[in-house]
């Protein structure tokens, strides 16, 4: 049982570690300051462009000229459900990884991310010793966990 729990974890981990690299290598169109906030204090390295408070047609324009694919990750409520159809419109943006993040972590928001990613890591230690976290750890808070920093180190 505990084995099968295990197993259970380390692929989820796998498929969250996917999902994390996939992210690296997009243009990653987020709401708010918090929600970029989120990501980096996980260890997305991607660029993020915020939406909030813009007009849709603006911030395509300008995701699209940078000529990274995009991914939408907004919020899993009424307002970012609106606002992922309305881009999805507007362009070709991926929402594959919103949606895995979504099942692989039950989140409702992108901040949950690094609640949701220290429950997990609380039960891969508890089940086999090993670290969820891309970095080592779920950064505590005010420590910041992008590329840059881990260089200066």
């Amino acid at each position: 049982m505990i084995q099968m729990l295990s197993d259970k974890l380390l692929r989820k981990k796998k498929e969250i570690d996917k999902v994390f690299h996939a992210l690296d290598s997009t243009l990653v169109l987020v709401e708010g300051k918090r929600d970029r906030a989120a990501l980096r204090d996980a260890g997305v390295t991607a660029p993020v462009v915020l939406c909030g408070g813009r007009k849709a047609e603006r911030v395509a324009e300008e995701a699209q000229s940078l000529g990274l694919p995009a991914t939408l990750l907004f919020d899993w409520d009424d307002e970012g459900e609106r606002k992922t159809g309305e881009y999805s419109e507007l362009m070709r943006a991926d929402i594959r990884l919103r949606k895995k993040m979504k099942r692989l972590l039950g989140l409702r928001t992108v901040e949950e991310l690094g609640f949701r990613l220290s429950e997990l890591e609380k039960k891969v230690n508890e089940n086999n010793g090993k670290n969820l976290h891309r970095h080592g750890k779920v950064p505590g808070e005010g420590e910041l966990r992008d590329r840059r920093h881990r260089r200066e180190a």
